[in-house]
């Protein structure tokens, strides 16, 4: 491949190499992987245990987990990079009252529309996941705020025009967002830029609730 530190395999340098199962490759100094044959049996069983740990099973979005681990590569990528990092924290507005009305299985069946439809209405780089209870939270990579909120307006919009359908019943439902972008170094971990994003979340909800808030940080 002309790499101009070479090619490994099991620790010896090789211009041609055939691969068996097993085999260690080291490409330069740093891309490193091992060749493996799998079968379906195999490949079915690793995306099980994948999905098991990193899918969450209701809303079918990525879990906490996953979305922590993916904002911390996201955040490390952007601040290296010097490119924006947009979060945005969603909450379902007064969830405990559809519970409370219809029940937990209108509750459910709440999460899994609002789940779904993020996953049609987003492209694939941003990742979007079911931070915990009602709550929900999509990063959005290469994504300044003003373009943020413009994604999360649509967003709001398209919620609030939304019905879900429960036992032949309509249930309207709208969400509170809050914003928080990371624009250079005006974060300094992952934590400080949740903290913003919840805080913004909790002034949308303070402030009326279905509604956006993005409040730079200081």
């Amino acid at each position: 491949m002309g790499s101009t530190n070479g090619v490994f395999v099991n620790g010896k340098k090789v211009v041609e190499q055939q691969l068996r199962d097993g085999d260690k490759i080291l490409i330069g100094t740093r891309l490193y992987f091992k060749f493996v044959f799998q079968d379906a049996v195999d490949q079915n069983y690793q995306q099980n245990l994948f999905r098991a740990a990193n899918i969450d099973g209701l809303t079918q979005l990525y879990n906490k987990k996953y979305f922590v681990d993916a904002l911390s590569k996201e955040f490390s990528f952007s601040r290296r990079n010097r490119q924006a990092l947009s979060l945005m924290m969603i909450d379902i507005d007064h969830f405990k009252k559809v519970n409370d009305s219809w029940g937990h299985m209108a509750g459910d069946l709440v999460l899994k529309t609002l789940g779904l439809f993020l996953q049609k209405n987003l492209r694939l780089e941003n990742v979007a996941c079911r931070y915990g209870g009602e709550e929900f939270a999509i990063i959005l990579r290469n994504v300044n705020a003003d373009l943020a909120l413009m994604i999360a307006e649509r967003l709001r919009k398209s919620i609030e025009a939304e019905k879900v359908v429960f036992r032949g019943k309509d249930i309207k439902i709208t969400i509170s967002i809050g914003l928080a972008t990371l624009d250079g170094s005006n974060f300094e971990t992952i934590e400080d830029l949740i903290q913003k994003a919840d805080e913004n979340l909790y002034a949308a909800k303070e402030g009326g609730r279905n509604r956006t808030v993005l409040k730079k940080a200081a």
